[in-house]
């Protein structure tokens, strides 16, 4: 069973990390993944619902306090929450500063100044204080509780300027990282707008009801009025419009539409009042889909997201030894335990790696859904450095390079038989197929000669072709290398996609043409100026239609005729030849080599196993959005490693000035706080590549 939830009131991204590993050590609990972007835990359990739920608020309670968990249908919007506690943290944080302000008047003796300045310091950081209180109970030692000892111990050694200014400067800090990462969440969670919940169902008698969209069943008719998105996948029955689908697919240009055009949920009806026919269920539509999509990319974590988990985990235990060996050792040998105690504290409260926690998860997310804007969906953090990294692509030919509208071209005949003869085997035989080529031949037949007749005996070998039993002969209809492996001579016709036999032996040939997409030659440049080393076409087309494709590409090479598993056996080669490699394809055969690259790119939202099997979907179903993903991902990757930088040098350089005496608390929290809001920040510009 998987469940989400959402965890309100979630802003330490350190801590995160802790609820999501200790979540994932319980017993009954297979899956757990905590996306900080955007607050929600999903869980995959056998437990039961109630179990889960108790067992998730009771580790959350013990590692963070104030963080209410609720399901994911309770979830209400939380901006005016956020709202109200920005207002609050400026009154208090105003207040505070009236107060250091008022010990300057003159006058004012010592111990006054040190209970306004208490005062402040308690008005300003209460829960702060508060939080660290409750950590300290729990032996829950996080950067909350470290600035506590530390502005305490400030504050004893009455140093009260430095303890209310510290304070103060953290809780601005906070407050501000807080507004940068809601508003990155919030930019995140606007994909899901792309999905109307609620659709107008036109009733047997002719009424309109607004029904919820996951009620409304396959086959029933809804209403989309001018400037409304369609909520559920169908076809229009009545009307015409014009579509904005960029929402889904990136592509700004308005689509004409009219009866018996395919429309998906999530396109904006920029034009009259249409009605739909359902065709997919609200779970199953196209917008729906890739909301999951999206959501679901923060589990699949890459190299760069777990070594920042993996490092947060040691170096916290690290810099706290050293505090501690900075406090005593050098306390034991020069004396003045205070100062170096001071310096101890300005350490731990400059080590949190919260900078690293918060930005890099969320500058892969970010890339997910910059891309998904571009109409590219990207599953996971892992995906987004092998495209950024991708040193070959790899395309199948029909209906990726080529437009996969195939038509038949000349029909070769031998034996005495006749063109007619030629069309009605191969058509009979192929009528229960889903291969192109087959869907080509019916057509011809079907346009010339009218309904294809039944055969006996139907049987399909997947990249081979199909037999059947028609006038009493063994029908075999498919490609020259079949046709080879059952004993038929092909030496006495051209070379073509499809040959024809009839009882062991061949009567003619069907030459299949395609065309090659306005953009592919276009796309291949691209790719290439964006470092890619080698393009290649794997195909079960005959070397002829390959030949032709991959000239007028300027593929670098291309292999033909080849089973599913002689493109795994091929794309395994590259691989190995030039590194990472991604493949592009579409259909049911694509899915063992989508599986078997670095990175699979399906074409469009159609085919269930190849989108299943791939971890890139070009919603557009065009290789041109290819190298639009490139670009994103190799910025992202840019931002994310520049992050990772940033951090640890200023870090670094803290830590080198403190056992120096040069870098002071301000200074520790700066390195905190301040290096959390910029790398923020920086995250959050990667949502923006995609326009």
């Amino acid at each position: 069973m998987k469940t989400e939830y959402i965890l309100e009131g979630l802003d330490c991204a350190n801590c995160a990390a802790k609820i999501s590993d200790k979540i994932a050590k319980l017993d009954g609990f297979n899956e757990v993944n905590l996306n900080f972007a955007t607050k929600t835990l999903t869980v995959k359990s056998e437990l039961s619902e109630n179990v889960v739920f108790d067992k998730v608020v009771k580790t959350v309670n013990s590692i963070e306090d104030g963080v209410t968990v609720k399901k994911e249908s309770e979830n209400e919007t939380s901006s005016g929450n956020d709202k109200r506690k920005f207002l609050i943290d400026g009154i208090t944080i105003s207040a505070a500063a009236v107060m250091c302000a008022l010990t300057l008047i003159p006058g004012i003796n010592a111990i006054a100044k040190a209970v306004i300045i208490a005062a402040a310091l308690i008005i300003s950081g209460y829960d702060i204080i508060w939080a660290a209180l409750k950590n300290i109970v729990k032996f829950n030692i996080e950067e909350k509780v470290l600035l506590v000892i530390a502005v305490t111990a400030a504050f004893i050694i009455g140093e009260y300027y430095e303890a209310v200014i510290v304070m103060i400067l953290f809780k601005l800090g906070e407050m501000f990282e807080d507004i940068s990462t809601n508003r990155s969440r919030r930019e995140i969670e606007a994909l899901a707008d792309i999905r109307p919940d609620k659709a107008d169902v036109i009733m047997p008698d002719g009424s309109v009801q607004t029904h919820n969209a996951e009620n409304v069943g396959i086959g029933d008719i809804i209403a989309v009025k001018p400037y409304e998105r369609i909520p559920l996948d169908g076809y229009i029955i009545e009307g015409t419009t014009t579509l904005d689908s960029s929402a889904l697919t990136g592509e700004s240009l308005p689509i004409e539409a009219s009866e018996n055009t395919e429309v998906m949920s999530g396109m904006l009806n920029c034009g009259g009042f249409i009605k739909v026919k359902v065709t997919k269920s609200y779970g199953q539509s196209a917008a729906s889909r890739i909301i999951e999509m999206v959501k679901e990319s923060a589990a699949n974590k890459g190299r760069t997201d777990k070594f920042i988990t993996r490092f947060a985990k040691v170096y916290t235990p690290i810099v706290v030894i050293a505090a501690a060996l900075l406090c005593v050792v050098p306390s034991l040998i020069f004396g003045n335990f205070v100062s170096w105690l001071q310096k101890a504290l300005v350490l731990l409260v400059a080590s949190c790696p919260c900078a690293l926690v918060i930005s890099i998860p969320l500058g892969f997310f970010a890339a997910s859904g910059a891309a998904s804007k571009s109409g590219i969906l990207i599953k996971g953090g892992k995906f987004v450095e092998k495209l950024a990294k991708a040193r070959a692509v790899v395309f199948d030919k029909t209906g990726t390079l080529t437009t996969g509208k195939l038509s038949v071209g000349k029909v070769n005949t031998a034996d005495g038989f006749l063109e007619r003869d030629i069309l009605r085997y191969a058509a009979v035989t192929d009528k229960y197929s889903s291969h192109p080529a087959a869907k080509a031949i019916i057509n011809k037949y079907t346009h010339d000669y009218g309904d294809v007749p039944e055969g006996h005996e139907y049987m399909e070998t997947p990249g081979h072709g199909a037999a059947a039993v028609i006038d009493g002969k063994k029908v075999l209809c498919g490609s020259a290398k079949w046709m080879l492996k059952n004993g038929c001579d092909i030496s006495d016709l051209p070379p073509a996609s499809v040959y024809v036999s009839a009882d062991g032996r061949v009567i003619g040939s069907i030459e299949i043409s395609d065309t090659v997409r306005e953009e592919s030659a276009q796309t291949i440049k691209e790719l290439k100026d964006f470092g890619i080393r080698h393009t290649a076409m794997l195909s079960g087309d005959s070397d002829k239609a390959c030949a032709s494709v991959a000239k007028e590409c300027a593929l670098d090479e291309y292999s033909a005729s080849l089973m599913p598993e002689q493109k795994v056996e091929k794309l395994t080669k590259i691989k190995a030849d030039y590194g990472t490699t991604i493949f592009v394809g579409d259909g049911i055969n694509d899915a063992p080599v989508l599986a078997a690259a670095d990175a699979g790119a399906a074409m469009g939202l159609g085919s269930d196993a190849a989108i299943e099997s791939a971890d890139i979907v070009l919603v557009s179903d065009s290789p041109a959005q290819l190298p639009k993903a490139l670009k994103i991902c190799k910025r992202a990757m840019g931002v994310i490693k520049f992050n990772i930088v940033f951090a640890l040098a200023v870090k670094a350089l803290v830590f080198i000035l403190v056992p120096f005496g040069l870098a002071n608390m301000w200074m520790a929290v700066v390195a905190d706080v301040g290096v959390s809001i910029l790398s923020v920040l920086n995250a959050t510009r990667i949502l923006r590549f995609g326009k």
